[in-house]
């Protein structure tokens, strides 16, 4: 037991460290001019250990997205069914901003040094806004397909992916995460009270 606990412990590092160097890599020299060999260089793994915990480089890039939504995913499931989507999101950003920071400030270096990579999505990140798009659409008291729903679920994903490219040692970042949520509150309250009946 204790074997497979340091073997486990042993693979968590490596993942981590093969992630680590990639983003590095990505932010400083570009995802396109970084290879799978130099990533297992700066991690000081052999090249065929990458594919075992990132089987594509795009699996490399977007492992922070991935995580951030396995994240989301775990908070919507243990969520309270009181908890609105505007509480359950503030405590996500604020997780992101500020427990998961250096993560996120790598991050957003690799989207820096290539923008396209900041459209992408993932298995995982899709699944997390469905998840979040069917907890409101319960909010609202819509179907989840229903256009306010869409609209207002849009609305909402664009200022949390604003909220998350905000350096989180800005001065002004609670003001701007106060108003971040003010609006994503008042389009909530907004479409429940356009909601007939």
């Amino acid at each position: 037991m204790v074997e497979t606990s340091l073997r486990e412990r042993s693979r968590v590092r490596r993942r981590a460290a093969i992630e680590r160097a990639a983003m590095q890599l990505f932010a400083e020299r570009g995802y396109d001019a970084t290879t799978i060999a130099d990533v297992a260089a700066a991690a000081e793994v052999a090249p065929r250990t990458v594919p075992t915990y990132f089987p594509t480089k795009l699996d490399l890039a977007m492992a922070y997205n991935d995580a951030a939504a396995g994240r989301l995913m775990a908070m919507l499931r243990a969520a309270d069914e009181r908890d609105t989507v505007v509480e359950l999101l503030v405590r996500f950003v604020e997780h992101e901003l500020f427990e998961e920071a250096g993560p996120l400030a790598l991050q957003q270096a690799v989207h820096q040094r290539n923008p396209g990579l900041r459209g992408a999505t993932t298995e995982a990140g899709t699944q997390a806004n469905r998840m979040m798009k069917a907890r409101l659409a319960r909010e609202l008291g819509r179907e989840p397909d229903d256009v306010v729903v869409t609209l207002v679920g849009a609305s909402v994903e664009g200022v949390v992916r604003a909220l998350l490219t905000l350096d989180p040692g800005r001065e002004d970042l609670p003001e701007l995460f106060r108003v971040a949520v003010g609006l994503l509150d008042s389009w909530v309250q907004g479409a429940i009270r356009a909601t007939p009946g």
